[in-house]
């Protein structure tokens, strides 16, 4: 797995708390991950990989980008495969 963390340009330090890079290979059968819930949302690139929106024994496949945040409980992914994403992390 890989994680890495850029903090946004001084013109944007007001909208965009940081960006972040994540790898990580989940390997070919489906594997469970979870969102925290905070007072931020987030824009959300993937690339390669599947992800998909777990709740209540349903999965939705979600496009790239989506966008998460400002949650009040966490949520619940299925990704599978190696999975690249990029995250801009945004002030509310």
């Amino acid at each position: 797995m890989q994680y890495l963390q850029i903090r946004s340009h001084e013109k944007l330090k007001d909208q965009i708390h940081r960006f972040w890079y994540l790898e990580k290979d989940f390997g070919s059968k489906p594997s469970d991950f979870e969102v925290l819930p905070d007072v931020n949302a987030e824009i959300i690139f993937y690339f390669a990989g599947d992800v998909a929106l777990h709740y209540n024994d349903i999965q939705e496949t979600m496009s790239s980008p989506f966008i998460v945040g400002l949650l009040d409980r966490t949520v619940h992914f299925r990704a599978k495969n190696r999975l690249q994403i990029i995250g801009v992390k945004c002030y509310p």
